[in-house]
């Protein structure tokens, strides 16, 4: 990727040791003491300098480029990146998968933070969801993914053709790629290095093909894509001529993401045979892109919904004690009334009596302590104790 990015719970990593850093080296003594102070506002400045300072940059070095958000900011840009919004491909789910494999080492390693984690998980949502309501992502944005999208419209049963890719460079890599992950029945890999052709063939689950049986493989493939630097065509038009010839009127796409052209321009005009170059791919690409861009739009609505929503939680997490205790103290006495009622069943005694006492028991446990304080607070003429009681209760008067 183009950069890095640390994600912090400055009050839990406070209590951490610059030994439990992942890949921490040798540190001063200086920089020991700074990773121990995490906490507070100063909290993300002294884990950057941490960080720095173990790799040999200094604050000056890195100024131009790191960057610090907080709280909601923080938690907004998280959601981002997961949804692909901040990436330099608009919409793409590489960065996705990267924030999960993160994520997994993290929980691996047991330093992630309560907090933390939800935030993580909740960003997984979001992408998920914020793809979804917008469709971001569904156009292509780079020639090979437009060369795919272009051959899953020309033939209907996509997965039942045969593709031959002539080149093993960077984009012919990528385009192999896109159809196999389209899933093109039978792919095929030609170049002038057959080494190289069988290397990615390999990769691919894909076959390698001599160059010099071009010919013959230009006869049983649907979709051909050339992607190498020749200086000249490696495919002439009196070849696709003859090709077609022997294809009996089955329809060929020819795709030349080759610069300079590797395919006869003349051959746009045989019959059953259609030829697109970068340039028309290029149009296709600057489609997609706008319309990533006005998908983008709703897309930032839900991050900017789901936020705040995070935000909410964080908030009412301390508050959310108060229910945990109560939930643990009804389930401590429901554990021990169920355990007096299993061994008065043991002993033989009544069924229907042990649950009508089960049932007496519990009720008068969890009624005592409430019916006392409303009792005093009518005695007290704590009209405010009443009425909260009767809102937390649900109560008719």
């Amino acid at each position: 990727c183009n950069r890095t990015e640390v994600y912090l719970d400055c009050e839990a990593q406070s209590q951490m040791e610059p030994s439990e850093f992942p890949d921490a080296p040798s540190a001063s003594p200086q920089l020991a003491r700074e990773s121990d102070e995490l906490a507070g506002q100063s909290g993300l400045l002294e884990a950057q300098r941490w960080y720095l300072g173990a790799r040999g940059l200094t604050d000056q070095d890195a100024a131009a480029h790191v960057y610090q958000l907080r709280g909601t900011a923080a938690v907004r840009h998280v959601f981002r990146v997961a949804t692909g919004l901040d990436s330099l491909v608009l919409g793409e789910t590489q960065i996705l998968g990267q924030l999960k494999t993160a994520y997994a080492d993290a929980k691996a390693a047991n330093s992630l933070a309560p907090a933390l984690d939800r935030l993580m998980q909740h960003s997984f949502s979001v992408a998920k969801l914020a793809r979804s309501d917008s469709k971001l992502g569904e156009n292509p944005v780079s020639v090979a993914s437009s060369a795919v999208h272009l051959a899953r419209q020309i033939f209907d049963d996509f997965e039942r053709r045969s593709a031959l890719i002539v080149g093993a460079g960077e984009t012919a890599t990528l385009l192999a790629k896109h159809l196999k992950a389209q899933g093109v029945r039978k792919l095929l890999i030609a170049n002038r290095s057959f080494d190289r052709a069988q290397q990615l063939a390999v990769s691919l689950d894909a076959q390698a093909v001599v160059f010099s049986q071009l010919d013959a493989c230009l006869q049983d493939v649907d979709i051909v894509a050339c992607a190498t630097a020749a200086e000249k065509p490696l495919i002439s038009a009196d070849q696709l001529r003859r090709c077609m010839k022997l294809r009996k009127r089955r329809v060929m796409l020819l795709l030349d993401l080759g610069v300079p052209r590797n395919i006869d321009a003349s051959a746009k005009a045989l019959e059953d045979v259609f030829l697109y170059h970068v340039d028309d791919l290029k149009h296709v690409v600057d489609q997609g892109l706008a319309a990533r861009k006005r998908a983008a739009q709703s897309a930032e609505l839900v991050v900017d919904s789901e936020a705040k929503a995070f935000m909410q939680w964080l908030a009412a997490r301390g508050r959310f004690e108060l229910m945990l205790s109560l939930r643990k103290r009804a389930e401590q006495r429901r554990d021990a009334q169920l355990a007096l009622a299993m061994q008065a069943l043991a002993r033989g005694e009544n069924a229907a009596d042990t649950l009508h006492k089960l049932a007496h028991q519990l009720t008068n446990q969890w009624l005592h302590e409430p019916t006392d304080s409303l009792k005093q607070a009518a005695l007290e003429g704590d009209q405010a104790l009443l009425d909260h009681a009767q809102k937390l209760f649900k109560l008719d008067r």
